[in-house]
């Protein structure tokens, strides 16, 4: 009969009194009332699925009283590490020969020397490095032997692939720690570490012999070792998983330190391995970023056009908007913050959907001219834009491909009647499709249709969960144009976004989701009465020939002067000199700037330096400003420009912002500087006196309001917010700063460079 049979009798009569003694010491350890606390050096080691802390700490107390006599036998550590090693090299032999009941025995008595050095080595105060590192090199080679004696065992068989996968497995397991501990990462994660593969192979092994005398009566002959052939697939198997997996680990940790901000996709593959991992990063493909960093889930941005701050305040006081004040005011901050220069929808959205100016965005205003484009090339789009009506189709396209919008932060952001929605495409854009249908209820002014729809494209929208929702409410800026401040159509259309409001709320508490919900009410700009329409376009034709919409653009190069107003209180105005490939500077430019000021419906312009700055002149002064690295550089010509007073001649652009701030042009500093980083903004910018507009034709109905400029009243907004920002109630704000603030609420990484700043690192740095 074969030596694995006749080897049973080795086998059988050790297992049933080891099993007995072994089960019994298990439930006497698991009832003791008493257990000793777990040992400092075992809570530091990774819990394996494979083998559980609850059996390390059996072993470790039911074998102390074997360490604690080899203490008082003399033995050092050391040599405990070679008595153990050499065994194991033994065990080698007998797995060779096919003597598995053997092996195992030999084998698990030899990993039981390796426990017990360490151990010796803590009793005895003899830690040392030295004795760690021969510690590590002897279990390569006992380990390596046992893989060896296998693999020649198996040497004609399908197994042994996965002996020789086994043996490199093994040693990479050990590899990888000891190279990233070298790198400066610890790890001791994985399913198949050393313990672990003692117990599958030195188990399987003395249980061989017990599954041969079963297997023997039904096959006739000797079987296979199907035990440890079993256990060295696991085990080759496992060992590559778990040198993968220390292999994703150390790269994951790497990559945190070295590059954070980038993707990594071992930190995704880390991720993916955990529960809360595999949560998030699911949560990450979905939305785009992680989530889970912010204070609330979802944002909701409600920008009323044209909403101005005191109006506002003055209804909300006297109780005509109880909905914004029960939901947002109660319990929230209602704080006043600037529009961007100009103060007109369109490029004052920028801010909400980016943090930046329309400088930046590269949008000077709702119509403008680009010189960038090469005259020859005579069949283009995007030498002429007028974004009003259909024309709104293009500001995506045009927006600055230097900035990213929220919509292409995340994948779940919604746009509700916003007029930029890059990044969100046709399903996140319900309105997108729609604009035709908008256009014309607007034109038949069926104001009201176009606030149903949006209330029903929100009511769908906010079903899918979405993190952000852009909506915009267009009702006060119409009646303000046609009727007038004060006119009980714009009181009637401040009492219906006040119904939006509660509508809003109530659809989003129909979704469970009101507590994790930020509600922001804001608006793009301000207003102010019209009492004279000046007519510019006039004005600059009796000094050259003009081109201004709605005339067409063909023979466009032939025209001395292009003026494109924007808001109705603004204009960005284009001057040809030898042709229009150049711009023009203030050097050239200060007889028609004078003759701009002389008129009393221009409060001021401004135009580039060829040092790169700003000249702006108003009826006060003039003065020259150049800015840097969120750095202004103010110096004064003559007068007091715009009525400033003493101003530092360098001043960061918050300050700039503090210092002006209860004047008659908030801003207007930084405001005049970003709108000129836009290159296709006009060479010169004007603003239109309090009272005046600068469109005296082609404008039906002429309007009894207008907006664009730098005047107080038409830029200073409310930013009221249902939660406490930590901020006083006169902290000098921008609506560029409601981005900033909405990406750390969701806990968006912003990676582009913005204007604004976020109010929730503002509180915090102060906390």
């Amino acid at each position: 009969m074969p030596d694995r049979i006749v080897s049973i009798w080795v086998t059988i009569a050790p297992i049933i009194v080891i099993n007995i003694l072994f089960a019994a010491s298990l439930i006497a350890f698991a009832l003791r009332k008493d257990r000793p606390e777990k040992p400092a050096y075992l809570k530091g080691r990774h819990d394996s699925p494979l083998l559980s802390s609850f059996l390390k700490e059996w072993w470790f107390w039911t074998t102390d009283p074997v360490a604690r006599l080899l203490v008082r036998l003399g033995m050092s550590p050391n040599l405990i590490t070679i008595i153990g090693t050499l065994i194991g090299v033994a065990s080698a032999i007998f797995f060779a020969n096919g003597l598995f009941g053997y092996a195992g025995w030999i084998m698990v008595f030899g990993a039981t020397f390796d426990m017990f050095d360490g151990r010796v080595a803590r009793l005895l105060k003899l830690e040392s490095r030295s004795g760690a590192f021969l510690d590590s090199v002897m279990d390569r080679v006992s380990e390596g032997a046992v893989f060896l004696g296998l693999i020649y065992y198996f040497r004609g068989s399908w197994v042994l692939p996965f002996a020789v996968v086994g043996l490199i497995g093994a040693m990479l397991v050990s590899y990888t720690r000891a190279r990233g501990e070298g790198v400066g990462v610890v790890c001791k994660k994985g399913y198949m570490l050393r313990p672990e593969r003692i117990v599958y192979i030195g188990v399987s092994s003395l249980l061989q012999p017990v599954a041969d005398s079963i297997l023997l009566p039904w096959l006739g002959r000797t079987p296979p070792p199907v035990l440890v052939m079993g256990a060295l697939v696991i085990v080759a198997v496992m060992t590559i998983v778990t040198t993968v997996q220390r292999t994703l680990y150390i790269m994951s940790e790497l990559d945190s330190l070295d590059r954070a901000d980038k993707f990594s996709l071992p930190r995704l593959l880390v991720s993916l391995g955990t529960k809360d991992g595999l949560k998030k990063t699911l949560e990450a493909v979905r939305y785009g970023y992680e989530r889970g960093r912010g204070r609330k889930g979802h944002v909701v941005v409600i920008v009323a056009d044209a909403v101005d701050w005191n109006t506002f305040n003055t209804l909300a006081s006297d109780g005509h908007l109880p909905n914004i004040s029960r939901y947002i005011l109660k319990e929230g901050s209602c704080l006043k913050a600037v529009a961007p220069f100009p103060s007109t929808s369109g490029p004052a959205f920028i801010p909400f959907i980016s943090g930046c100016f329309p400088g930046r965005g590269d949008i000077p205003g709702i119509r403008w001219f680009d010189r960038r484009v090469p005259a020859e090339r005579k069949f283009t789009l995007r030498r002429f834009r007028d974004y009003y009506g259909i024309g709104t189709y293009a500001i995506d396209y045009d927006l600055s491909k230097d900035i990213r919008t929220i919509f292409e932060y995340s994948r779940k952001a919604v746009n509700v009647m916003g007029m930029i929605s890059r990044g969100t495409g046709v399903l996140r854009d319900p309105g997108f499709l729609r604009l035709p249908l908008i256009l014309y209820l607007m034109k038949k002014k069926d104001i009201e249709g176009v606030e149903r729809m949006a209330l029903r494209m929100f009511a769908r929208l906010v079903r899918g969960l979405p993190d952000f929702i852009f909506y915009y409410f267009p009702s006060i800026d119409k009646y303000l144009h046609e009727w007038g401040a004060g006119d009980k159509m714009v009181v009637e259309g401040y009492k219906r976004l006040d119904e939006h409001v509660g509508s809003i709320v109530e659809l989003i508490k129909s979704q469970g989701i009101w507590n994790e919900t930020a509600l922001i009410l804001t608006s793009d700009h301000g207003n102010m009465p019209v009492e004279e329409h000046f007519d510019l376009d006039l004005f600059l034709e009796k000094r050259g020939r003009t081109l201004f919409p709605p005339m067409g653009f063909k023979g466009w190069e032939e025209y001395e002067m292009i003026n494109m107003v924007s808001g109705n209180a603004m204009s960005n105005i284009y001057i040809r000199g030898d042709d229009w490939s150049r711009f023009k500077y203030a050097d050239e430019l200060r007889g028609m700037i004078d003759d701009l000021i002389s008129t009393p419906q221009i409060d001021f312009a401004a135009c580039r330096t060829s040092s790169g700055g700003v000249f702006v002149k108003t009826r006060d002064g003039s003065a020259e400003i150049h800015g840097d690295r969120g750095r202004v550089r103010y110096r004064v010509i003559e007068g007091r420009p715009f009525g400033y007073g003493d101003l530092p001649s360098e001043m960061s652009a918050d300050d700039a912002l503090r210092y002006t701030w209860d004047t008659k042009y908030p801003d207007g500093i930084v405001q005049l500087l970003q709108i000129f980083r836009s290159p296709r903004a006009g060479d010169i910018v004007v603003g239109a006196s309090a009272g005046c507009d600068l469109r005296a034709r082609f404008e039906s109905p002429p309007h009894r309001s207008t907006h664009g400029t730098l005047l107080r009243d038409q830029v200073f907004v409310p930013f009221a917010i249902n939660m406490d920002l930590g901020c006083k109630s006169d902290t000098p704000l921008r609506t560029a700063d409601i981005f900033p603030t909405v990406a750390d609420l969701l806990g968006i990484e912003v990676v582009h460079e913005m204007d604004g700043r976020s109010l929730i690192k503002d509180a915090d740095a102060i906390g």
